[in-house]
């Protein structure tokens, strides 16, 4: 891909954890960022600034637009080495059966929520690339994305917090609208050219 559209759902600052960082910036890809913490959009749109392709979006993607409760881990628990500095990309919708150890250190904070319907009002609908990673999150905006009507090329979805059975259902289905899909990491990773 040389030129490409790109939905990035939980982009967090666009630099940290993120392993697409270097292709929008090396490749200067157009397409949309959602970040719903007010704190990493701002950093997120800081970090893109000079790419002016990009829209952001601040909002969580949910089942229904309007204000939504987030846990996250407030980044002073990360500076101060009180959780691990991965923790800080740990911000999610659903907590039950998340990670354990970071339960306690999470704080809740209300932001805007939107449904992947009213994001694609908005935005668009047609990407090349889609990267879903909301801690948890990540199956209902699967079905959100199905719904809709698959039409990227490319769909990179985070499954390290769905079940093994919810994560085999996702793949017959992509499959079933012609991907081929495998796992990388903590990743269901479904193509089609």
């Amino acid at each position: 891909m040389c030129s490409s559209d790109l939905l990035q759902i939980g982009a967090m600052d666009g630099v940290k954890h993120d392993d697409l960082y270097r292709y929008v910036t090396t490749n200067d890809w157009s397409g949309v960022l959602v970040e719903p913490l007010p704190d990493m959009f701002h950093e997120l749109v800081q970090n893109y600034q000079d790419h002016p392709g990009l829209k952001f979006e601040c909002s969580a993607i949910t089942n229904e637009d309007g204000p939504v409760t987030i846990s996250r881990i407030p980044k002073e628990l990360v500076q101060d080495k009180v959780v691990p500095e991965w923790a800080e990309g740990c911000s999610t919708l659903k907590t039950d059966g998340y990670i354990d150890e970071l339960l306690s250190h999470m704080v809740k904070e209300t932001v805007r929520g939107i449904t992947i319907k009213s994001l694609f009002d908005k935005h668009g609908s047609l990407y090349d690339l889609v990267q879903v990673d909301t801690e948890g999150y990540d199956y209902d905006i699967f079905l959100q994305l199905m719904g809709s009507g698959f039409t990227a090329d490319i769909y990179k979805i985070e499954i390290a917090h769905i079940t093994y059975t919810k994560t085999v259902w996702m793949r017959w289905v992509l499959e079933n609208h012609k991907y081929k899909t495998f796992i990388d990491g903590y990743d269901l990773i479904a193509y089609r050219f």
